[in-house]
């Protein structure tokens, strides 16, 4: 209900500023009674009244009224709280002493020809500063005051109103264009000069580098193919084929391995494969050898000692169980029916301090 009032109000108010006529009767005008001349306002003698009021006040800012008066009273109807409410109050406060002093200072046309563009408040505050800063500097403090109450009300940034401006002016701007146009055909112009290589390489060939001995430490040149070589163009690159036939000579930084002293009695044989790569057998591979082995009596006694201790708490069962393992050693204590397992867990430290440390 409040919502819905709310937003009935700045509709009235919005329209009463709308169709504000100086000439009707208002607290600075006088005109014959009601009954022989009715308000020319569409919201009668109530709006006359209270819109001559308000741009007596505020000037044109006073349109600012209805717009945050609607935009509260819609969020009050949907049920939408309003973010941080202190900043919200700080910014219409700002908006609405500092848009009244630029319409003052900036000379706007006056309302209706009658009313000073900023009201009252707009004329007293475009004086004080002016007296105390000059033109520059209330400009510049009113314009300031203006952009940080649009940050505090509303989504404004500065990356937002640059992009909505750019385009446009991205449009009208002829050098632009021109230097677009111009990066574009230079790109159009290298592609095309790229593939006549390519198409003269693949015809033509490179000529080779010429080949070095291979020394210890030296560098190997990777030449291109000789003249008339075919070139594989279904092999996968890397690189695109452009790139590739451009490509100098591949700079490789090799050191050739020292070679062992040559053995007496003939070449050694070369073990060959008949289908191929095989795996090396699993006899190659050496099992683990455990840290520690424990013998079978030895377990059966850490068990049995195990059940005795439980019996001295009236705790009755049997290991039935023994999983030994490299490092840690379980049994699985089976306890007599009607025993809970809450006495067997109380005993863990005690069991654990009579038999084998570090295996209960």
């Amino acid at each position: 209900m409040v919502g819905f009032v709310g937003l009935t109000v700045s509709v009235l108010i919005f329209l009463a500023l709308v169709s504000y006529n100086p000439h009707d009767a208002s607290f600075n005008v006088s005109a014959p009674a009601p009954d022989a001349h009715s308000a020319v306002n569409w919201i009668g003698p109530v709006g006359a009244y209270g819109a001559d009021l308000l741009f007596q006040c505020l000037g044109y800012a006073v349109f600012l009224l209805p717009i945050v008066m609607f935009t509260l009273a819609w969020r009050w109807f949907r049920s939408q709280p309003v973010e941080s409410p202190i900043s919200k109050i700080v910014g219409c406060t700002l908006l609405g002493i500092f848009v009244p002093a630029l319409l003052a200072l900036w000379h706007w046309p006056d309302v209706r020809g009658a009313i000073p563009p900023g009201g009252l408040f707009g004329h007293l505050i475009a004086d004080g500063l002016l007296g105390a800063l000059n033109t520059v500097g209330a400009n510049v403090v009113a314009v300031t005051a203006f952009l940080i109450s649009l940050f505090l009300t509303t989504q404004f940034s500065f990356t937002a109103v640059h992009e909505l401006v750019s385009v446009p002016i991205k449009r009208l701007d002829p050098v632009g264009r021109v230097r677009d146009r111009w990066a574009a055909w230079r790109e159009e112009r290298e592609q095309v000069r790229l593939k006549k290589r390519l198409a003269e390489i693949k015809s033509v060939g490179r000529q080779p580098v010429a080949s070095q001995a291979a020394g210890p430490g030296t560098l190997l040149l990777k030449s291109a193919p000789a003249a008339g070589a075919e070139i594989d163009e279904d092999e996968p690159e890397t690189r695109s084929p452009i790139e590739e036939a451009l490509a100098g000579p591949i700079l490789m930084r090799t050191q050739e391995p020292k070679s062992p002293a040559p053995k007496s009695g003939g070449d050694p044989k070369i073990a060959r494969a008949a289908g191929g790569f095989r795996l090396p057998p699993p006899s190659l591979l050496q099992a683990a050898e455990r840290s520690e082995k424990m013998a079978e009596a030895d377990l059966k006694e850490y068990a049995h000692a195990i059940e005795v201790k439980c019996q001295e708490f009236d705790i009755g069962g049997r290991v039935t169980q023994i999983n030994p393992g490299p490092v840690v050693t379980t049994y699985e204590f089976k306890p007599e029916a009607g025993i809970k397992y809450s006495r067997i867990t109380g005993l863990a430290t005690i069991c654990a301090s009579r038999c084998a440390p570090n295996r209960f």
